[in-house]
Parts: C-alpha cells; sequence; structure tokens
C-alpha cells in the first residue's frame, strides 16, 4: 500500500491538493501516516505516471488553484490495488518491540508506567472513533442502506474500533499482572524484616 494508492482511492472527484490533504487528515490518517507535506509531491508522481491530470482554475482568493482527477490509466491502478488482494504484511509496530525490550529495564514500575502511557493514547484514539461513528451514524442511518462508498469506509471504522478496543483490554490486562507485581515486590522486604 502507498501514498499512491490512498490519494487515487480519494480522488472519486476531481480535488485540489487542499481539499485531499483534508480528506486524508480526517480518513486514512487515521491508519496510514503521512505528512500533509508528501501530498503535493506524491501528486506530481501520480501525473508523471499519466495516472492523474492537473489543470488550474481561478480561485475566489489568491493564486489559480491546481485541480487533480484520476485519468483511466489512473482507475484501472487503483482497481488493480483494490482487487488483488489484501496487502497484509508485516507490520513495523514500534510499541510491541518497546514492550518487548522492556525487561532491559529490569523495573516492573518503569513497565506499568509504560503500559499506562499507551492505554492513554488508546483511549484517546477510541473516544475520537467513537465520536466519528456516531456522527457518521447520525448522518447516514442503517447499514443496509449505505451505498457502496459510504459502506466501506464505515466498515473500516469497525476496524478501528474493534482494534482499539483489543488493545485497551491488552493493557488493562498487562497492567493489572505488573500492579500484582509491582505490590508484590514492594511486599517483599517489609515481609523480610518481621
Amino acid at each position: 500500500m502507498s501514498l499512491e494508492h490512498i490519494l487515487l482511492g480519494q480522488l472519486r472527484q476531481p480535488s485540489t491538493g487542499y481539499e485531499l490533504g483534508k480528506e486524508f487528515d480526517d480518513g486514512a490518517g487515521h491508519f496510514w501516516p503521512a505528512e500533509r507535506s508528501q501530498i503535493y509531491p506524491t501528486l506530481k508522481k501520480l501525473e508523471q505516471k499519466g495516472w492523474l491530470t492537473c489543470s488550474e482554475q481561478p480561485s475566489e482568493r489568491g493564486p489559480r488553484r491546481k485541480v487533480y482527477a484520476t485519468t483511466d490509466a489512473g482507475f484501472e491502478e487503483l482497481r488493480k490495488w483494490l482487487t488483488e488482494g489484501p496487502q497484509i504484511g508485516r507490520e513495523r509496530l514500534a510499541y510491541i518491540a518497546q514492550v518487548y525490550y522492556l525487561g532491559a529495564l529490569d523495573d516492573f514500575e518503569a513497565g506499568l508506567a509504560m503500559i499506562r502511557k499507551m492505554q492513554a493514547r488508546w483511549r484517546q484514539s477510541l473516544a475520537l472513533f467513537e465520536h466519528i461513528e456516531r456522527a457518521v451514524v447520525e448522518e447516514s442511518g442503517d447499514w443496509q442502506d449505505l451505498e457502496p462508498c459510504d459502506f466501506f469506509p464505515r466498515a473500516s471504522l469497525g476496524t478501528g474500533l474493534h482494534l482499539m478496543r483489543a488493545k485497551l483490554a491488552w493493557c488493562d490486562e498487562t497492567i493489572q499482572r505488573l500492579e500484582t507485581r509491582v505490590g508484590s515486590a514492594a511486599a517483599t522486604p517489609a515481609q523480610e524484616n518481621d
């Protein structure tokens, strides 16, 4: 998966780079991190590949704006990407590597602090996804009434909700285990003095 394919997917109608950046932040940016500064060079690459066209249009304020549209070749590339099968591969999950190596500190309290920080971040993410879900349900209603252009983004939001809830369940379980270890380590020296 690449930013190129995400931008092709977003271009259902002609859009400016600014509009694509905003849509990216509100959608794909929740699961595919990229900086706004990457969007314009990627649009240029897509244009060079013949997957986009770019035209200039007048702007209400300031200079003329560049408007991008998908070409037939661009749509075929998008179709190929979306139909050749899921791109499930090895992901780089830095937080799992951090947890894996926490033992190097030989300190359960440091581990507990790290997991609590993860939990706080994921609670914020879950709250955001739940807010988005409420807004989507209010705007578009029942699943059975959705068109494909609304159904699949809502399904991806469901994936995000399930992932955040699973991560938080893992945090709860791990925090409980760590609190037990920290508590038993604190009780041991006191018991030795008896």
